[in-house]
């Protein structure tokens, strides 16, 4: 099962990765401790085991924390169970086996022959595509390389996890370069930390840095996994880098908060908590770097000037949210999904939405727009359904439904370098790359727009930076927020300036 996906742009990607070594010596005290991290969460799964048992006894009141349950049966890891295996989710148990190579018969030590080379070399007009994927003993996040000219795609390489992963947020900024560009990936996952993962380097093993949260153990103690003493205490949700602060990370989480991280400290520097359930989606506006979009289970979208966290906007759901998205093409606008198949369209001058659609018939769990073409919105759910939407008109024109064959679909994402080229991906047969303008009712519905859209492209470069929302703003808006978090409290302050006499 695939539960994530993020595509990385062309050009980004070292050509030729940087290959893992590691002793025989190193490698086994590593395995030594992930199996120990392993042993711990089977003793946490079995203490969850002996608590349900115990209330459906009635020898105990169900006290537990739900949230971990609402989790599992939105990936339906319950399915896995009843399947018979025992799910450790730890990808880096399979290593077990095969401490070294010459014991590892799927390693060819003659080296690569000549095929293997050209697909281990990233081109420049190669996409890559992160995916976090779900076995039944173990969850990893495969690399994909995908050539639109060549119409292929491969996985490249793949990073194992030891938890399962919720969400991926692509993000070029290295703290260790001071800055410079890198290629990275953040994966939230089950635990409140967030990992973040050299895409330049194979064969890794450790994540480049971790943002780290507060541990839930044994009988409900948190104990701090780090330094840091004010990061999430439950799974991460959904992660969104800021653009134009290219520093700034945000975090939303099932512990009921949204979390902004300075990445070149690598610590959180601000803790909101304008929502009264879990965090399911956030979004950075595209131009506006102190605007953030927020949607949540308490069924609420809440946009969010980060300069006066204590203001706020909110707009109400008739469900739970499952995915915010901003307008790229009219920047005013955002759309909102929900677990009960509606999808809203809204301007943020507006306390109401322009329209509701009625998607589908279970959770809208996906939603791209057209990178040319304005109004042209993809949607995927849980009732195993795509849909194309021409939302332009006075009332939005559903133009294709497609059942994909995949089991209920987690994601859908538009590449940033090819024009209607969608990533989805589901419960079963892995992941599919498709153009809706290549589909037969895309190309009649479309065709017009599209070949406007192009033609006009040159002349229209600056149109959508010219159609910002009408704040006052300016780039080092976040850079410039003064804060210092109360050591008693845990709480983020704003330092005081002093009065002049």
């Amino acid at each position: 099962m695939l539960t994530c996906g993020t595509w990385v742009k062309r050009g980004v990607a070292k050509e030729v990765p940087d290959k893992v070594e590691i002793s025989a010596d190193e490698l086994k005290e590593l395995l030594q401790e992930t199996k120990e991290q392993i042993n711990d969460l089977g003793e946490n799964v079995e203490d969850l085991d002996e608590m349900q048992e115990k209330i459906i006894s009635g020898k105990e009141d169900p006290v537990y924390d739900d949230s971990d349950e609402e989790i599992k049966a939105e990936y339906g890891l319950d399915d896995y169970d009843e399947e018979g295996t025992k799910m450790t989710g730890a990808g880096m148990a399979g290593l077990m086996y095969f401490v070294s190579t010459e014991e590892d018969p799927y390693v060819d030590l003659k080296g690569m022959d000549d095929e293997d080379k050209e697909d281990y070399v990233i081109k420049k007009n190669d996409n890559l595509f992160v995916v976090g994927k779900m076995e039944e003993d173990h969850s990893c996040l495969d690399v994909y390389v995908y050539n639109e000219e060549e119409s292929s795609q491969y996985v490249h390489h793949d990073i194992l996890l030891e938890s399962y992963p919720l969400c991926l947020e692509w993000l070029s900024y290295d703290p260790v370069l001071d800055g410079k560009p890198g290629n990275y990936i953040a994966v939230g996952t089950m635990e409140p930390d967030i990992l973040i993962w050299d895409l330049d380097i194979v064969d890794v093993v450790e994540p480049a840095f971790v943002l780290s949260g507060m541990k839930k153990k044994k009988k409900k103690k948190l104990k701090a996994s780090s330094t840091n003493d004010n990061g999430h205490t439950d799974a991460v949700l959904s992660l969104s880098w800021n653009h134009n602060i290219v520093n700034v990370l945000g975090s939303a989480s099932a512990d009921k908060t949204i979390k902004l991280w300075d990445m070149s400290k690598c610590e959180c520097v601000h803790t909101l908590t304008h929502h009264t359930d879990k965090v399911q989606s956030i979004q950075w506006h595209p131009h506006e770097s102190q605007s953030l979009l927020s949607g949540s289970f308490d069924k609420k979208a809440v946009l969010l000037d980060c300069r006066t966290p204590n203001v706020f906007k909110s707009w109400s759901l008739s469900g739970e949210c499952e995915k915010v998205l901003w307008d790229h093409l009219s920047p005013c606008n955002f759309y909102v999904s929900t677990d009960d198949g509606i999808v809203l369209y809204c301007d943020v001058r507006s306390d109401q939405p322009i329209f509701t659609i009625h998607a589908h018939e279970e959770a809208v769990t996906g939603m791209c727009l057209s990178a040319n073409i304005p109004g042209t919105l993809t949607t995927v759910s849980s009732d195993k359904k795509l849909k194309v939407w021409d939302t332009t008109g006075k009332k939005p024109t559903c133009v294709m439904s497609r059942d994909m064959k995949m089991g209920g679909l987690n994601f859908i994402t538009a590449c940033p370098d090819v024009n209607n080229l969608c990533a989805v991906g589901g419960e079963k047969d892995g992941l599919r790359i498709l153009n809706v303008m290549d589909t037969t009712k895309g190309k009649e519905y479309f065709r017009n727009e599209a070949m406007a859209s192009e033609s006009n492209a040159k002349s229209n470069k600056d149109d959508t930076t010219e159609k910002k929302m009408d704040i006052d703003f300016h780039v080092d808006a976040m850079k410039t927020l003064s804060l210092k978090t109360d050591k008693n409290t845990g709480i983020i302050r704003k330092k005081k300036k002093k009065k002049k006499k």
